[in-house]
């Protein structure tokens, strides 16, 4: 098992232990963001597992039966393999939603291997998102998206090019974040501020106010 799987099984784990702890007020939580997808607790317990309603037992053991179906789904799969991306950003995604309904939101960062995985596949339409974001083609605006151990992504002008997080500075216009922090910006569930302020993210110039504040998944 790769790192990005083991981590998503972490994210899993997260899921399972929430869940069994849930009250009978807790079910009906909403969830950050409600309006796309689940809204409450119990309905994206429901998606988790692909079960009816069927009381708090139930789904309890459902959980803990997609978690077995998921990691026998991804076993033998490697790092850019496209469904185990896919996965970890919907895990990445649900965990946070759950836990942040519960009022103690998971650290992407405690499970950053699928944080990274999941980011593959933004990266892939990170360029659209930063056109429509700051509307210039031409914009000067970098935005690196660091891996740790001084490497990162870069992503300018369109293009996708490995880098340092320090080459972000050649740019007038930039932005570093976590992967982690990406995926919840770009998905609607955290605002650049408080990711600013927990060190998820930094920018400077409009460029990057704009791409921040605007950038957003569809449909996330």
């Amino acid at each position: 098992m790769d790192d990005a799987t083991r981590a998503l099984m972490g994210l899993w784990d997260v899921a399972g232990e929430n869940v069994r702890a849930l009250g009978a007020e807790d079910w009906a939580r909403p969830l950050p963001g409600a309006g796309v997808g689940p809204a409450d607790v119990a309905e994206l317990a429901i998606h988790l597992t692909g079960v009816h309603y069927a009381g708090p037992e139930t789904l309890r053991e459902a959980v803990a039966a997609a978690r077995h179906r998921a990691e026998t789904q991804l076993a033998g799969r490697t790092s850019g393999d496209p469904v185990l991306g896919a996965q970890c950003l919907d895990m990445c995604l649900h965990v946070h939603d759950l836990t942040a309904a519960l009022g103690a939101p998971a650290d992407l960062r405690d499970h950053e291997p699928a944080a990274r995985e999941a980011c593959r596949l933004v990266l892939r339409v990170l360029p659209r998102l930063l056109v429509a974001a700051v509307g210039a083609d031409d914009a000067t605006l970098r935005v690196a998206v660091r891996l740790g151990d001084d490497r990162a992504v870069h992503v300018t002008h369109g293009a996708v090019v490995p880098g340092r997080p320090e080459d972000a500075a050649e740019a007038a216009d930039a932005v570093e974040i976590d992967p982690g922090g990406l995926l919840l910006l770009l998905a609607g569930r955290r605002d650049a501020e408080s990711l600013r302020d927990a060190g998820a993210l930094s920018w400077t110039g409009p460029a990057a106010e704009a791409f921040v504040h605007r950038a957003r998944l569809v449909a996330a």
